[in-house]
């Protein structure tokens, strides 16, 4: 049997029972190729790697899940051994790392966590094996080479010229695209025959234009459900059982999220339902979105049947056309050739031919590139000089609202910078907008909205709460329209690892360079963050001692870790308000607990007390207020205090050593009891404090002026002043007040301090607030010593 096209190509001949190996777009084509000739042929369809897998071996989440609980590796870290376990075979290498793949690999076939499949390579013997049109590598042509029953046909590539567009900017590409598809369709083109390929980095502005332009687009971005609402919830509570986490969720119940949690767990059995591998599993399933039927679509330019269709190549600059491969993978070239796998140049080389014959192969083709990208230059693809480039004039446009949005900019040039755009004159005698009318006023949101939005349950945190209290405008784009989008960064990644070592190495003797490999194992790491951390980390050793020299002059010898504290408030709408401590130390007796706090700080540590009254930096009362909610009896406390615990570079001075001065940086900073009863519980040198900075005794019996103690009575009126102030926040967001309203004192601008939107606010000196710094004893009342 031949199966040919409607144009009379013959596209396969199928004679008896046949495996394709394919991409999906190709078996697509075929499938619909059959479709319309009305015939069924004995074709069984498969992907390369879904061919390896039956023919070597497969895996199941047991055999991760293995490599996980024994090594104590990350899901995604024994997912990559075992990706690599393919390519080696039961004999001796010279690479190390070759041979510990395959120890590992004999490892998992005595553990009977490899899945071999010995049925199907007789299943295929008598079959015929068609690749169509793949392109093999190395590995794949050896693994086929044992087969004598294998037919390659090859794709097949036209040569058609192409001129390259040039542009100033990524959004005169895509305005120059929209007014191109307006144009072809004008002239009666199906928009179902309009593509779009190498759209990475363009999705934003693809949608702003293009919904300027009403054309449909299905741009396929894949958001993974880990993202959403639902999900975060259930993994939130997970930590409390299975049961609790799907009872969480159980309002969702029904929809396509809920359905893809429950199709997700069910892979596993309860007792194999680790955080870790869900979390991997719902970064890589995505939402179902719907899509439209007369549509521009977006394909892969290199792997797509193109005839008559109309292409838009965009973003033709260089790291983005061909893919460049860099010496990253898991099993690098200087040990490939033991393995007879393709090295990077190989792989870069063949890169750049597919994409210059599948460049040349499409018809119909409109390539653009920038110049610029968020005003940094970039440069065109090195395939540029195959081609002729070009200036473009729009001069005809499909979107009136672009146009007025060109016009926008052109005054702006024009009356902030003297710059008169030869179109100016054009597009403002064509349209008439409202220029310079713009007010930033917040304007109030429905209550019962916001209500509904919040599924009646407000959460609260100490930084959410100062957010509030710098700028509410702050908060309500951050917490509320949730646009502030957490990137880990060099400097947060420093601060997670620091906790997460001294909650380690206070409980334990610990291997302190071990145990940041193994949290560093899947981060990529520049070389120069690299040389930066191996030199912090080498203060570690001292850093955990002194601290644990510091636990040796206290009474104090209970500890909690990490303590997570969540206070709920009943009300019209339930309020729940949560933290983190990093650790208390506390005694019993018979009568009370003998409480101190201490937060540990990597980044700027600021004690100061003098702004409470507008509800800022008070990070110390907040665990104060979260503590006095525990079950401790007769709560009583010490003293509250932060510990800079990255120490920086040690300055020359004449009376003090290198290690006086960093003892010295590691010295508790914070407010401590003036009553010397349960001080002394704390810190047994409280006289002359080896522990506490500034905290000292004169001789007169007074506290030196220089240490920071407050009463029993002012730590109660902190706790009840702190809770007003989490009740006024509370009350004001559920009143919809996020006012634009940055506080500002003498210094310096606090509320826009690091703000990640002062492009959308367009504050102004109207709307800033003045504080004004007011003493804790003047607060509180008393003579505490501040």
């Amino acid at each position: 049997m031949i199966i040919t096209r409607k144009d009379g190509d013959k596209m396969l001949d199928i004679t008896k029972e046949t495996i394709i190996i394919c991409e999906n777009i190709y078996k697509e084509n075929i499938l619909n190729e059959m479709n319309d000739i009305k015939e069924l042929y004995p074709i069984h369809f498969m992907t390369m790697s879904e061919f390896i897998k039956k023919y070597i071996f497969d895996y199941s989440y047991k055999t991760i899940l293995y490599l996980m609980k024994k090594y104590n590796y990350k899901y995604e870290v024994a997912l990559k051994y075992i990706e690599n376990i393919y390519y080696v075979e039961n004999k001796n290498y010279k690479s190390l790392k070759l041979n510990k793949l395959r120890d590992l690999k004999t490892e998992l076939d005595n553990e009977q966590l490899l899945i071999y499949n010995p049925l199907f390579k007789k299943y295929i013997k008598d079959k015929d094996i068609i690749i169509y049109k793949y392109d093999l590598n190395k590995y794949e042509i050896n693994i086929l080479s044992k087969m004598d029953n294998i037919k390659i046909i090859p794709k097949e590539y036209s040569t058609f010229p192409h001129k390259v567009c040039k542009f100033v900017n990524a959004t005169d590409e895509i305005v120059y695209v929209a007014n191109s598809i307006g144009n072809l369709m004008e002239n009666g083109v199906d928009i179902n025959s309009i593509k779009l390929s190498n759209i990475k980095g363009y999705e934003n502005i693809i949608e702003k234009i293009f919904k300027m332009y009403n054309i449909p687009f299905n741009l396929d971005i894949k958001y993974p459900i880990y993202s959403t609402k639902i999900a975060k919830k259930f993994l939130n509570n997970l930590n409390c059982s299975f049961k609790n986490a799907l009872d969480s969720i159980e309002n969702f119940k029904g929809t396509d999220i809920y359905n893809q949690i429950v199709d997700i767990c069910n892979k596993y059995t309860y007792d194999d339902l680790i955080k870790e591998i869900l979390i991997y599993d719902f970064k890589h399933t995505y939402i179902k979105k719907p899509k439209y039927k007369n549509a521009v679509e977006v394909i892969d330019y290199k792997n797509n049947e193109i005839k008559e269709e109309y292409v838009f190549l965009i973003g033709f600059n260089l790291g983005s056309i061909p893919t460049i491969y860099k010496d990253e993978d898991f099993i690098g070239d200087n040990i490939k050739d033991e393995l007879n796998l393709d090295i990077t140049m190989d792989r870069n080389n063949y890169e750049r031919d597919i994409a210059i014959k599948s460049i040349n192969n499409i018809k119909n083709l409109v390539i653009t590139y920038k110049e610029n990208d968020n005003n940094s230059k970039v440069y065109p693809s090195d395939l540029i000089k195959l081609y002729e480039v070009s200036d473009v004039n729009i001069n005809k446009s499909y979107s009136t609202l672009n146009d007025k949005l060109k016009l926008a900019s052109y005054l702006d040039k024009y009356f902030k910078y003297g710059e008169r755009d030869i179109n100016l004159d054009l597009y403002n005698n064509r349209y008439s907008i409202p220029y310079r009318s713009y007010d930033n006023k917040y304007t109030k949101i429905d209550k019962n909205m916001l209500k509904d939005y919040l599924n009646n349950n407000l959460n609260l945190s100490y930084s959410s709460m100062d957010k509030y209290n710098r700028c509410a405008f702050r908060y309500y784009l951050s917490n509320i329209l949730k646009l502030d989008i957490y990137e880990e960064t060099f400097y947060t990644l420093i601060g997670n690892l620091f906790h997460h070592i001294l909650e380690l190495g206070l409980k334990e003797n610990i291997n302190i360079n071990e145990e940041v490999e193994k949290y560093i194992i899947d981060k990529s790491l520049t070389n120069k963050e690299r040389f930066y951390l191996n030199k912090l980390v080498s203060e570690l050793p001292f850093i955990l001692h002194t601290i644990k020299e510091q636990l040796k002059l206290t009474k104090l010898n209970k500890s909690l870790e990490e303590n997570k504290v969540v206070i709920n408030k009943d009300g019209d709408i339930k309020i729940t308000f949560k933290g983190y401590i990093d650790k208390i130390i506390y005694n019993d007796d018979k009568d009370s607990t003998i409480v101190a706090l201490i937060d540990y700080k990597t980044g700027y540590a600021d004690t100061n007390l003098n702004y409470l009254q507008y509800g800022l930096n008070m990070q110390l009362p907040v665990y104060l207020y979260l503590t006095s909610h525990m079950e401790f009896k007769n709560i009583k406390f010490a003293g509250f205090y932060l510990q800079k615990v990255l120490l920086p570079e040690v300055k020359k001075d004449k009376t003090k050593t290198s290690v006086e001065q960093k003892k010295d940086y590691l010295k508790l900073e914070g407010y401590s009891t003036s009553n010397e009863n349960i001080l002394f519980n704390l810190d047994l040198t409280y006289k002359d404090s080896s522990m506490i900075k500034g905290l000292k005794v004169n001789k007169d019996g007074d506290f030196n002026v220089y240490s920071k103690v407050i009463s029993e009575e002012n730590i109660s009126k902190l706790i009840k002043l702190t809770e007003d102030k989490i009740d006024e926040v509370s009350q004001n967001i559920l009143m919809c007040n996020f006012d634009i309203n940055p506080k500002k004192d003498d210094i310096k601008n606090i509320g826009c301090e690091n703000c990640s939107f002062k492009n959308i606010c367009y504050k102004s000196k109207r709307d800033e607030v003045y504080i004004k710094p007011v003493k804790v004893s003047e607060l509180l009342g008393g003579d505490d010593s501040e």
